[in-house]
């Protein structure tokens, strides 16, 4: 069954399943012309950034920095934090992803150019994918629990909405009214 996948079902457990990186970002919103005087371009966020950079030794001057001046709102509170990374890039910006994926654990990337603006990264841990046997493995039960959620779903909805037998809601919002 497996090899029956096609490329995007393969490309979607491979992003739910595969090596990930648990990585921090710290950004600067950037625009490639400046409106105003206080916009960056990004030709502007990329040396910010290379200041920032030179103070940078170790994932706690990463999060402090970040938590200072980072312009992603979210990730700002909780030091730069975007948490587990896929190859592909869903959920986050693809070139950081693709960045993310070529620095090394426990050290500083970038600048890199996203489409928010500039970034600089951290990467904290890498999850390797597991081997190809586990991983089918993985990918085996993915599914399994996907189809046993939809069923309980299903099976809930029927049991709970409608008595095939009177044709009228036994457990519905309606009798709670």
């Amino acid at each position: 069954w497996f090899q029956n996948l096609n490329e995007i079902q393969r490309r979607r457990f491979q992003s739910e399943h595969g090596e990930h990186r648990r990585v921090s970002w710290l950004l600067l919103r950037a625009v490639e012309e400046k409106q105003d005087e206080i916009d960056l371009d990004f030709q502007d966020a990329e040396q910010e950034l290379g200041r920032y950079a030179d103070g940078i030794l170790s994932a706690k001057d990463f999060a402090n920095l970040a938590g200072k001046y980072s312009e992603d709102e979210v990730t700002r509170k909780v030091g730069g934090q975007l948490g587990w990374v896929n190859q592909l890039g869903i959920g986050t910006d693809p070139a950081f992803a693709r960045a993310a994926f070529m620095a090394q654990e426990n050290t500083l990337f970038g600048p890199v150019r996203t489409k928010q603006g500039e970034a600089l990264g951290w990467l904290h841990e890498i999850r390797q994918a597991p081997e190809q046997k586990e991983f089918r493995v993985a990918v085996r039960r993915g599914m399994h629990k996907k189809l046993r959620k939809q069923l309980f779903v299903e099976m809930e909805l029927h049991c709970r909405y409608a008595d095939p037998l009177a044709g009228i809601p036994t457990a519905g919002p309606e009798i709670l009214r």
